[in-house]
């Protein structure tokens, strides 16, 4: 009876370090450096979304301006679309860090009827590297925003839009703290956000779904789900697997 235990307790033993190696080889990385990546895909200064959002709107909110006699938005009312498209490049150096960006951009606009602007489309592709305190990081993706809801009753402009869309990163990481280098992707799927025309043009509330994939630098994969709930006022939270983290979108500061 005694070697029967014995040899039971062996096997859960087995069974339990087997799944240990295993847990441990899925999260090559911790959830901390999930959220940090997290967060360098959604914040302003590391080129994340944040930055997109701010840019698309502003570029949006010019093209339809608040009484909506814009040149822009006249020839939308004659042909019922209108669309820019153009290529920036962006560097910049400061107490944070550095970075240096280059994207390619196509806004659209479209109406319903003859003075319903309806919803503005904005896609784009771009490259970049950051260098910051915690982290540097190379990187490509690509990006599909649309905004709806974007009239008071009255036909002015409204100052809350909503966002739905995806936004993609690819590329190389390094984290400083431990010198562990990776090759990620970083999905981001907003769902009914809303972002201020006013100010900042930033998203102050709602959520997006984040998932991301990789693999660190001696081969070992790892994979997590997340969400962002964004609070207002550039802060928000981003939720790893329960353990939550809260960040400024434009720092990308995690805490």
């Amino acid at each position: 009876m005694k070697r029967i235990s014995y040899l039971l307790l062996a096997v859960l033993l087995f069974l339990a370090y087997s799944c240990k190696d295993e847990e441990e080889d899925t999260n090559a990385i911790s959830t901390s450096e999930a959220a940090e990546l997290t967060a360098a895909a959604i914040a302003s200064n590391s080129g994340g979304a944040s930055g997109f959002v701010q840019a698309s709107a502003t570029a949006s909110a010019t093209d339809t301006d608040n009484d909506l006699r814009s040149a822009s938005y006249q020839k939308i009312l004659a042909d019922s679309t209108f669309s820019d498209s153009g290529t920036i490049s962006s560097t910049s150096s400061g107490v944070i860090g550095t970075w240096n960006y280059w994207w390619k951009y196509k806004h659209e606009l479209f109406v319903v009827g003859d003075v319903l602007l309806s919803t503005i489309k904005s896609d784009f592709e771009y490259n970049g590297a950051v260098d910051l305190p915690k982290y540097s990081s190379s990187h490509n993706g690509v990006g599909h925003f649309e905004y709806t809801d974007l009239l008071t009753g009255s036909l002015v402009l409204d100052t809350i839009w909503t966002l739905n869309g995806t936004f993609t990163r690819n590329g190389e990481h390094t984290f400083k703290t431990t010198a562990k280098k990776i090759n990620s992707t970083t999905d981001i799927k907003f769902q009914d956000c809303e972002v201020s025309t006013d100010g900042s043009r930033n998203i102050v509330s709602g959520q997006a779904f984040v998932t991301i994939k990789g693999t660190t630098s001696d081969n070992r994969a790892f994979e997590y789900n997340g969400t962002v709930t964004f609070l207002g006022d550039s802060n928000a939270t981003i939720n790893i697997d329960g353990d939550v983290y809260t960040v400024d979108i434009t720092t990308g500061l995690v805490n």
